[in-house]
């Protein structure tokens, strides 16, 4: 996600906020044609991207901070989700999710928010998905937008229709077909 960024926005601008706490999300000052912004990006090297209780802490500072000083936010998305965990459910990971969600829904900076390859199940919300507050919300062609991964979707909604088929494997791919083009933007 660093080498996006770097692409994104003016070379060697960004400036991490604690880098090394939560590190399955970058947060950072950045800045774009000269202008300050701050950037929440998903970091796929680290879970998968996957926001666990330090990034839900870390990322909810950051957005109550650019909102302070009237920094607009920029989130870029690639994650399977929040991580979810007996181990996180003892660190409040549920509380710690409504807290980002709040802070969020309070902000008053401007908000973009770009589907770099993946976003699923609440995470997206969080991530400025629409109806959260995004002034605009996008996605790179390949983008993957669900409410749920594909395989365990694919479980979830047509597993009793697969126990009785004939042919559970060319369903299964058919339903996969389908699921691709209804997760596409």
């Amino acid at each position: 996600m660093k080498k996006v960024i770097e692409a994104i926005f003016d070379k060697g601008s960004l400036f991490e906020f604690r880098p090394f706490y939560g590190r399955a999300i970058i947060t950072g000052i950045v800045r774009i044609g000269g202008f300050t912004a701050g950037v929440v990006a998903s970091q796929p090297k680290h879970m998968s991207g996957a926001a666990g209780p330090q990034e839900c802490d870390k990322t909810t500072e950051f957005m109550c901070l650019c909102d302070s000083y009237h920094i607009p936010i920029i989130f870029l998305h690639d994650t399977p989700g929040f991580r979810i965990s007996s181990q996180a459910e003892k660190q409040k990971m549920p509380g710690k999710i409504m807290n980002w969600n709040q802070a969020l829904a309070k902000s008053t900076v401007p908000k973009l928010s770009i589907v770099i390859r993946k976003s699923i199940g609440a995470a997206y919300g969080n991530m400025c998905g629409p109806g959260m507050g995004a002034d605009v919300v996008a996605a790179w062609p390949a983008a993957e937008i669900n409410f749920i991964g594909p395989e365990v979707g694919i479980n979830v909604v047509n597993g009793r229709q697969l126990q009785g088929s004939e042919d559970p494997a060319s369903e299964r791919a058919a339903f996969l077909e389908n699921w691709a083009f209804d997760s596409s933007p």
